[in-house]
Order: structure tokens, then sequence, then C-alpha cells
């Protein structure tokens, strides 16, 4: 369904108006090729026919993983005569012409016979009853009709077997074309999607990796194959994960995998073959039986309740505790049956190694470059760099608007080795003095050799609004001679001053990074400080005692540790300590985090275990004032747990840390501490950027509709609500994808909004009364990106 909406808005998109030259996939089971192309399909998974109850002593069940690929079916029963009518609901008022019916079908017993006929509305017959002899293997039924137009539903019935009939249906396809007409040698079509590894000169899975099972490379059917062995004492499984391109090109709707496989000694006659996600969740799953021959088994995926699109691994599975091993090979992964693929698969080349980086960084902590001025000034700042360390201000006036500042490169900096693609990268901000904030900061960076100039990239950043910004430049000429690079004023006759930090050369591409708040950083070089209590580098010293004492000893999470003993001690009872003089506490200046191993320990004869609290107070030198503070809470268990809390703001005036007991009642039980950690990190990891779709609603005049077909004559509003986490703004485009009853597209609406925080984007869509439509909403990443903002949404339909 995705890869049809795609389709359709690239083809909206170049001018193209006819919206009846593609379509696709769609809902109840439908898959069109052209306008007047029509196919309708049947997998049973969901069963898109409604049995009626009305007529005929049939009975009609579902058979989940009793298919002929290994998913679901439809398992028919009647005694001798008996039959069952389902309605098909599907249209066919264009199907005045030749119609082609298929379907396979299975006996349990070879031998039944089996009955299908199509009735209209009133029940009465259309074209010939079909009468089939099966077997006990499955076969493709087909049939062909003349005007199908009034048919409304299917009969299936037992053609006068001796004790009824036990059946089971697959795959019921209706279609004004013929099903079969690609011959042998012509190509498929251009959108199959298709991997293919056969371990030889088609390659798709190069790393296999363990879930208890073992994969190794063995002879296959023809060449190279893989065995899996299961050593038993629980389900064991390999896996591999899917292509990068795999949620671009998977359809959200059926795919199949055929693959060669041969059990050799494993205990048991079925495998499992699974889809999962990136969390490891089961997307779906086929069970197939195998022997001890070489066989191909071909096996459909039905993911319309789980979308096969979020998969991100196929892992093949034992049965329960079954061992032993099977060989796998020649494995295809597509978007059609394999039985219908006429082409060879495309040459897939091995991957090539990532490069490796060779990076020279400047950070200015030291500074590297000796620096000259020729009209630009440029001088080292201990704290105005980007992480309020090292920097280098250069300065530009309206009176040199061709100055310069040239930085000399030292021994460290040999860029002979910079010989094909490179890079230069660098933060900047313009200083709040400079009188040149409305415009953006021109920056020319030349590279020379001696005299001669080996040429100059030009660069640009915002940087006017005093936020740090990564400036990224591709260097298309020979620096390998360079000794000196000159840093060019570009701003014409404007003056002011802007900061360069983490000037670098690089051979590969650098990262983009959001801009970046002075002081506010979440990207702020690590600084951590821990007193392990084993060594007296960063020991602390008794400022104060209040009523509770701190002890080092043995016992501590790892080596020796702190104790504060809690029975029969009052509430606030403290003692402080002096933190060590080498830890610089002004490095803290936005979030910051306290972190320490923990345990309660009860003492002989306790009486009172409640959970103990311990609060931290983090206090200036003179212990009589308090600028942040936090508390833990611990379980009085004995157990050791690592425990956190944050603060924010400056901690440039702490010297002092005060240890109180904020206990009522004091639990009895000594407070053993380890690894006391400041730390700026956050213990849980940096926060991950996301943009998620909060809720899809349609309205119109005030009231909220659950369907398109409940709306008046009129206007109706698709609203979309969207978050945004992320530190950079995020371009979302809202799309109302609108079909008619065929599933044939009627029309396609946008909005595109760039989304900071929070936003609401509103589609408006006039309408008919009652219109007989179906919408679907999508909320994308942008037009450039063509792939959901949020994939944990699914698109809503109304």
């Amino acid at each position: 369904m995705r890869r049809f909406v795609v389709s359709v808005l690239k083809r909206l998109m170049i001018g193209l108006t006819g919206l009846s030259v593609l379509l696709a996939s769609f809902g109840m089971g439908m898959s069109v090729a052209f306008a007047a192309d029509i196919t309708y399909k049947n997998e049973f998974a969901p069963d898109v026919f409604t049995w009626r109850t009305d007529s005929g002593f049939g009975d009609a069940t579902n058979e989940s993983g009793g298919g002929r690929n290994g998913s679901a079916a439809k398992r028919f029963k009647s005694a001798q005569y008996g039959n069952r009518q389902a309605d098909l609901n599907w249209d066919f008022q264009e199907f005045t012409g030749t119609t082609w019916v298929q379907l396979w079908v299975k006996a349990e017993t070879a031998g039944q016979r089996i009955s299908i006929q199509f009735l209209d509305e009133t029940g009465a017959r259309v074209g010939n009853e079909q009468k089939t002899t099966l077997t006990a293997d499955w076969q493709k039924l087909s049939y062909q009709y003349e005007n199908f137009s009034t048919v409304k539903r299917i009969r299936f019935g037992d053609a006068g077997t001796d004790g009824g009939i036990n059946v089971l249906i697959d795959s019921v396809i209706i279609s004004n074309v013929d099903p079969d007409t690609t011959e042998p040698g012509e190509e498929q079509p251009s959108d199959v999607v298709r991997y293919d590894e056969d371990f030889d000169t088609h390659r798709l899975f190069y790393e296999w990796k363990s879930g208890g099972a073992s994969a190794a490379d063995t002879d296959g059917y023809s060449g190279n194959g893989k065995m899996i062995t299961f050593q038993g004492g629980g389900t064991q499984f390999v896996y591999v994960e899917l292509p990068s391109d795999w949620s671009a090109k998977a359809d959200s709707g059926t795919m199949w995998i055929s693959a060669r496989i041969k059990a050799t000694d494993y205990e048991d006659s079925r495998i499992n073959l699974q889809f999962r996600n990136g969390s490891g969740g089961l997307i779906t799953e086929a069970k197939p039986t195998i022997t001890k021959e070489w066989s191909v088994y071909s096996m459909r995926f039905d993911a319309n309740t789980n979308d096969i699109k979020t998969a991100a691994s196929l892992r093949f599975a034992n049965m329960g505790n079954k061992q032993g091993s099977i060989i796998v090979d020649d494995i295809i992964i597509c978007n059609v049956d394999p039985e219908t693929l006429t082409t060879d698969p495309p040459d897939v080349p091995e991957p090539e190694p990532e490069p490796e980086e060779t990076a020279l960084v400047n950070d200015f902590d030291p500074d590297l470059f000796s620096w000259s001025n020729g009209g630009m000034n440029a001088a080292y700042t201990s704290e105005g760099g980007l992480y309020e360390t090292g920097g280098m201000t250069i300065s530009y006036n309206s009176n040199n608007q061709w100055g310069f500042a040239a930085a000399q490169l030292g021994n460290s900096w040999d860029l002979s080795g910079f010989t094909e693609e490179k890079w230069l990268s660098m933060w900047v901000r313009s200083e709040s003095s400079s009188t040149a904030l409305t415009e953006p900061l021109k920056l020319g960076i030349q590279f020379r050799c001696g005299d001669a100039a080996l040429g100059e990239v030009k660069t640009q950043a915002t940087a006017s609004d005093g936020k740090w910004y990564k400036v990224i430049a591709e260097i298309p000429f020979d620096i390998t001679a360079a000794d000196t690079i000159r840093f060019t004023n570009q701003m014409g006759t404007a003056s002011g001053v802007f900061v360069i930090d983490d000037f670098t050369i690089t051979n590969l591409r650098p990262q983009e990074k959001p801009p970046i708040v002075p002081g506010t950083s979440a990207e702020e070089k690590p600084v951590v400080y821990i007193n392990d209590f084993d060594s007296d580098e960063n020991k602390f010293t008794q400022k104060a005692p209040g009523g509770l004492t701190l002890s080092v000893g043995d016992g501590g999470y790892s080596g020796k540790g702190a104790f504060i003993g809690y029975q029969g001690k009052n509430q606030y009872t403290f003692v402080s300590q002096s933190i060590n003089a080498s830890w610089d506490m002004s490095k803290f200046k936005g979030n910051t985090w306290i972190k320490a191993w923990l345990k309660a320990e009860p003492t002989e004869n306790a009486v009172n275990l409640e959970d103990a609290v311990l609060e931290i107070a983090l206090r200036n030198a003179e212990d009589n004032a308090g600028i942040a503070s936090g508390r833990f809470t611990i379980p009085a268990d004995g157990q050791w747990r690592e425990l956190y809390f944050k603060v924010s703001g400056s901690l440039a005036d702490v010297a002092v840390i005060r240890f109180s007991n904020p206990m009522q009642s004091s639990s009895d039980v000594t407070i053993c501490i380890d690894d006391f950690t400041i730390t700026n990190q956050n213990p849980q990891g940096a926060a991950k950027p996301e943009v998620r779709v909060d809720s899809v609603i349609l309205t119109q005049s005030g009231a909220t509709l659950t369907a398109l077909s409940d709306a008046l004559s009129g206007t109706v509003t698709f609203t979309v609500s969207v978050s945004n986490t992320q530190q950079k703004e995020a371009e979302v485009v809202a799309i109302v994808a609108l079909y008619d009853k065929r599933g044939l597209p009627v029309k396609i609406l946008t909005q595109q909004k760039t989304v900071s925080a929070q936003e609401v984007i509103d589609i408006l869509v006039p309408v008919e009364e009652k219109p007989n439509w179906k919408a679907v909403v999508y909320v994308w990443d942008g037009w450039q990106n063509i792939r959901p903002v949020d994939i944990t949404y699914t698109p809503k339909e109304f």
C-alpha cells in the first residue's frame, strides 16, 4: 500500500493527472494492475468472504498454517451433496467480458469431488457448475466465464463423494485478465521486490547470528549452502538481518520465502521461519514440514495485521527443544509467488568494507596552530570554546574587508595523506558583541603552501544568533602540500568577532549536528569525577560531623567503601565531606547526575527495616548554603544497587557534600556507599530524538466522524497532531489518500509543515453527502525521504 501511494504522489509531483495508470494492493485482499485490469484475491489471512449460514449443510472453518505455503487456508467439510455459500464482497460490474477464476485445492483423501458455482443476488447460478476430482496434493483449478458482472456469491459443495468431502481451499483469484499471461522468458514487472542468497554468486546474508543454534558453511544443493545445527534443550535459532533497504521496498501485504531445505539428523519434521522486528518481537511466521531429501519450500507470509515492512531479521528456529541439523540453500525473498519468477536475480556485489576514518582535529586544548594576523586578529580563549573550554576568537572589521588570520600548521598536522576525498568541519558562533548579528557568518578557508594559494573553501553559517553551528564543506583541491591555513574575511564592511572550535580535516563526510546554545549543550565533553574510596586520588576529607559519622573500610561494591550508620540516629543528622581539590566543579553548568553504588545493610538485631533514605546536598565551601540536593531511596535488603538523581544549574561554588538522614524514624541499617560519581553524562544515555504522531481525527462542523461515509455534503477536516522532541526542526507531510469502493484512487491531498515542538496539520476535503470513499491518512518525513515519520504509527483509515 505504501509503495502505491509513493508512486501516485511521485506521478502527481511531476504533473501527471491520470491516477488510473497506477493501482496497487489494497485492503480486502484486492490487488489491481491497471484501471481496466482488475484482480481480486482472497488469501484467507484474513478471510474476506462472508460465509452464509442461511443455506447448505457444509462447514467452513479457518485453518491457520494449513495453506499451500504454510499460511492460512479455509477448510470445507460437507456430507454427500452438502454445500456452503459465501458472499464474495467484490464488485464485478466491469467484468462484462471474459473472467478468469483460479484457486488452489487439496483433498484430505484423493478421489473426493468438489463442486464450485457462482450465484447472483437472487441465488441463481451464473455460468456452469464446475466439478473436479481432487488429489491429496495441492492442485490449481482454473476456469473461465463470460459476463461475470452479476455475480455476488460463491458456492462450494460436494459433487457426490461417498462419505462427503473434506478439503482445504487457498488463494482464490478472480480477474478480468488471465493470471497466467506471463510467459517464460518475459521480464517480471518492475515493481517486483526480490532478494536472493545462493551462497555462491548471489550473496545477501554474510553474517549469521546465534540464538543458541549455530550456522556453518557446507555443501549445498548446488555449490555452497548453510548448515544450521540445533543443540536442543529449548528453543534455539539463528538469524540474519534483513537488507538496509527492506523497509523501503517490502510491501505492506504479502511476502514469500522460497528455500531449498533438507534435514540431516534433525529430530522433528518441521522448522519455524519467522520475521521479527528490531526489538525481536514476532511479526509473522511459517512452519514448513521438511524431509531428509532436498525440497523447495515456498512459504507465504501474510502481514495484513502485522506490517512486514517493520521486519528487521529473518529467524530459523527449531520446534520446541528438538535438536539436529538442517541444510539451507537457494533462499529467495520476494513480494510475488516465487513460482512465477521468470528471470535470474540481479547480481549483488559483495559489500565493500567501510573505509577507516583519518582525521586531524585541533580542539584548541591546547592550540596546535601558530597564528599570525593579517588584518584579522586571532586570539586564544580558554573558556569560550564549544564546551566552554579552549577555542579561538577571530575579529574582523570594516576597515580591512580583505583581512585574514593565518594558522601555521604544526608537525602533527601533516596533510600529505589526504589524497582523495577530504572534508573540513568546525564549530563556529558569533560573539554577542558583533555588529553583524543580522547577517550570516561568511568565512573563507584558504589552504596555502608558502606564498602560493592551493585553493579556498567558502563557508557560511547562520551563527548570528549566538548559537554554535557546525560548518561542513568538501575540499575539492589538492591540500597535500599545505603548511598554512588562512581564515579570510568574506563579510565585506561588517565588523564583529566569531569563535571557532574543533577544526577538523577528515577523509569521510562529517555528521551533521543541530545548533547548540552555549552552556546548554546535550553533547558536552564528558566530565566524570569518581571517588571509589580505594585510592587517595579523589578522596573526601571530613568537614564537620552533625550526628552521623562516615568511615571508610573493606566491604564496598568493589574494594573499599564508605559506611554511615543510621541506627538510633535522629532526623536530619548529617556528616559533611569536603570534595577533592582536583574536582573542577565549574565544569558543571547544565544537567548533572549524582550516581553511586548503594546498599542498606540491616544491623544486628534490627527491628525497624524501613527503606532507608539518604539525602545528598551539594554545598558551598563554608557549608552554610545549599546549592543543589537530591535523595536516594534504598531498600533495606542488603543488596547493592546503582542509583542516581539529576540536578541542574551551575555547580561552580560546590566544595562540600553533606550526607544526611531525613527519616523521622531511622531504619536499623548501615548505608554503604561506593563509586560515588558526579558527571554531566546521563547514566541512561542520551535521549533519542523523536517525532511522533499523537492523534489523527476526522471532523465536520465540530462533530467527530469515525468514517468518511458518515459525512454530509460540505467540507470535512482531517487533523493530524504531531510532536517533536528533537533539538532540530522536522519537516512533516500529512497525506490524505481517497479511494473508491473498488480501491481505485480518487484524490490525493497533502499538507507540509515544519514542526519544532508541537503542530497541528489540517487538511480540508470537500465531499458530497455520505461519499462512498475510504480515506487513509499517512504522515511522512518530508518529501525528500518518502518514509513514515513515526514507525509506530499505522496509517489510519476512515
